[in-house]
């Protein structure tokens, strides 16, 4: 098939399609909307209908009332008499005991009984004799004439009262009256009204229904009111409607075929020539050129087409560009970042290459703190300079906020469209590039790219750089978080949390030699917990560990943040503060003894006791230079301080001393009891607060404290 032929069937197709759709939604929807204005004004006919008989019927209610007072008034001949004659009702009645009538004028449709009583004319009341007649009954109280019990009114209902109700109708639809299911009155032959009265009888309160070609509306008997109403109307033809949609669409189709076949001749010359040039562009010959004949559409295609393939060649030659300078930064910044453990010198390379690949005039790094807030770890340019340097984002806030809360990267003019609107804090920028950074899959923060060059926006292939900028700058920052974490890791004790034996060490050293250069004091306090096997004999590993958790909490509540708590190995601590002397270390000791034996520990935790554990702790007590000038000297006098206190019956303390076969003993007291902080010195303080014991005591111990173990005791 050739191109001509398939532009004249494409052409008819396009044509056709709306054309069709148009045409069935016109069938199908017409025809409904007709059918539903129909039901809607034949519903409110039925409720017009409705409301006559109603306000029938409260006519009849009034007129037994009045006929009550007439008959008081008049008598009864002359009261019955007068409100039929001045045409007020079609029939009169009032009845006295037995309901024997007394007195009546006027008269029914035939078939009735000559003289109806009063106990047979209410339906308005409880529908009684519906099928004749409108009616209402009063009851009658009067003193003059006991005799009289009753009265009653009437209005005939026959063949021409659907007629007389159907006059005050808007088009006048065919109105069908119902008592209990049957026609009483009707505008339609005996036939129609039948099937509308069966249809009634299915139908509920207030519906809407088609039945024999009609559109019925039905309104069922309400309180004072005794008659089901049907008002009707034929379903609307659209035979006509359907032919004349019909016609349209032959006449289109006609129409469609004879301009798709003048269309496709004018235009597939120029397509032919157009195609020809595309497909050798499409091969790599970018440097054809079609001749523009004439300025209409086709023309312009082919200016177009001419200015697409210079383009090409244009971004093609940026593109090479950029491939060599991304390279070129794809090497530099792979070579820092396998040569450096240092974040913040890693994340100023990543910012500077990031600026410098997409020539932006600023950018940006923000981090993720331990709160979960991002905060600025390094910043360029102008924009950002700008910005406060400790300013604090929340996930989900500004850019950096949302871009490190979905892991969307974002791109665009800020403050238009999602993920684009800044916060206090965020740089006053025009354009923005905000890509994730990850550390094992976790967002740890947000490289933002403010301004570019020239003023001009930031593209896709800018988005793209950034990307891989951040792929490479992610793999650089697990490693060195890793890196940090491996270092945290084998410095810290991982049962507790607490330094362990190397950080000791070597803090500790730190520390001596800091006292040294400026004269300082320092001490070093050794804790010990009081028979912890038997805690681990009874209740269990676990259970031990748990007691070494806690204690460990409750060991850094009581120390400065400058204090070093250190896990020495299995149940010993050591504990190195700065800036303090004997007096202030005494103090601490005699506060963590008081902290660790006056709560149960692992309290509430299943115990078999139900009470928690009550532990207990020895303490030893070395000062610098006092009772050692270096490391291993200074513990292992607290250590030998502490296996007095031991010795001397746990739960105590004990200041270590130069001679080792002397060591002042000092009890830790029983009650909540703190040593005095005055100017006396510790002496003063221990003599006042303390029971000094002298046991002849030699330490087994003077080995050089050079690794952590685990005493039995």
């Amino acid at each position: 098939m050739t191109l001509r032929s398939r532009l004249s069937l494409a052409f008819v197709f396009v044509v056709m399609v709306p054309v069709l759709v148009g045409s069935l939604v016109v069938l199908i929807a017409v025809p409904r909307i007709l059918r539903d204005q129909i039901g809607d004004r034949l519903r409110t006919a039925s409720v017009n209908v409705t409301d006559v008989l109603a306000a029938r019927c409260t006519e009849a209610n009034q007129a037994a009332q009045l006929l009550g007072l007439e008959v008081a008034a008049l008598g009864p001949a002359a009261a019955v008499k007068q409100m039929v004659t001045a045409g007020t009702v079609d029939y009169a009645v009032v009845a006295g005991a037995n309901s024997a009538v007394v007195a009546s004028a006027g008269r029914l449709p035939n078939g009735t009984t000559p003289t109806p009583l009063p106990d047979v004319l209410n339906s308005c009341g409880d529908r009684t004799n519906a099928g004749i007649a409108i009616s209402s009954r009063a009851t009658l109280d009067l003193a003059a004439t006991p005799s009289l019990k009753s009265v009653a009114v009437a209005w005939a209902v026959g063949s021409t009262t659907a007629s007389t109700l159907r006059a005050g109708l808007v088009g006048q639809p065919a109105i069908t009256l119902l008592v209990n299911g049957a026609t009483v009155s009707s505008t339609l032959s005996t036939t129609q009204a039948g099937k509308q009265a069966t249809a009634a009888r299915n139908a509920n309160a207030q519906s809407v229904s088609i039945t024999g070609g009609r559109i019925l509306a039905f309104a069922a008997p309400s309180a004072g009111e005794p008659y089901g109403v049907v008002v009707s109307s034929p379903v609307p033809n659209t035979t006509r409607l359907t032919w004349a949609l019909l016609g349209i669409v032959v006449l289109m189709v006609l129409v469609g075929l004879i301009m798709g076949r003048l269309l496709a001749r004018l235009i597939s010359k120029p397509v032919v020539e157009l195609s020809e040039a595309a497909a050798r562009a499409a091969n790599g010959d970018l440097d054809i050129a079609i001749p523009v004949r004439t300025k209409d559409e086709v023309g312009r295609l082919a200016g177009a087409f001419n200015h697409m393939t210079f383009e090409l060649q244009t971004y093609i030659r940026q593109l090479e560009r950029s491939r060599d300078e991304l390279r070129q930064n794809l090497d530099r910044l792979g070579a820092t970042l396998t040569h450096t453990h240092d974040l913040g010198g890693i994340l100023a390379v990543v910012l500077d290459t990031a600026i410098g690949s997409v020539h932006a005039t600023g950018g940006a790094i923000m981090f993720l703190d331990a709160e979960g807030h991002l905060t600025v770890r390094v910043r360029r340019g102008e924009a950002a300079d700008a910005a406060p340097a400790d300013a604090v984002l929340a996930l989900g806030e500004g850019i950096t906020g949302r871009v490190a809360s979905t892991g969307e990267a974002v791109r665009g003019t800020v403050g238009e469209g999602p993920g684009l609107r800044p916060m206090a804090g965020e740089p006053i920028a025009k354009t923005v590039i905000a890509v994730p950074l990850r550390q094992s899959g976790r967002i740890v923060g947000v490289l933002n790219l403010y301004d570019k060059e020239a003023g001009r926006a930031f593209s896709a292939h800018d988005l793209e750089s950034t990307l891989a900028f951040a792929s490479q700058a992610s793999v650089a920052i697990d490693n060195v978080l890793l890196h940090q974490e491996a270092q945290r890791l084998s410095l810290t004790d991982p049962l507790t949390a607490l330094w362990n034996y190397r950080y000791l060490t070597i803090g500790l050293g730190h520390e001596i030699e800091r006292a040294t250069r400026f004269t300082r004091p320092l001490a070093a306090l050794m804790l010990d917990l009081d028979r912890f096997k038997a805690i681990n004999d009874e209740h269990g590993h676990q259970v031990g560990d748990a007691v070494l958790i806690e204690l460990a909490g409750r060991m850094r509540a009581e120390v400065r943040e400058v204090d070093t708590v250190a896990r020495y190995g299995g149940e010993e601590f050591v504990i190195v503060l700065p800036e303090t002397d004997s007096a202030g270390a005494a103090r601490l000791a005699d506060r963590l003894g008081t902290v660790i034996r006056s709560n149960p520990f692992c309290a509430g935790s299943g115990l078999r006791n139900g009470r928690g554990l009550a532990v207990t702790a020895s303490i030893g007590v070395a000062v610098f230079p006092e009772h050692g000038e270096t490391p291993s000297r200074l513990l292992r006098s607290a250590d030998e301080a502490l296996y007095a206190a031991k010795n001397g019956g746990r739960d105590q303390w004990r200041f270590a001393t130069p001679d080792l076969s002397s060591v002042d003993l000092v009890k830790l007291p029983k009650a909540d009891h703190e040593p005095d902080a005055g100017p006396s010195g510790v002496g003063t303080q221990l003599s006042a607060a303390y029971v000094v014991v002298m046991p002849d005591v030699k330490s087994a111990r003077s080995e050089e404290v050079d690794r952590p173990r685990t005493p039995d005791a």
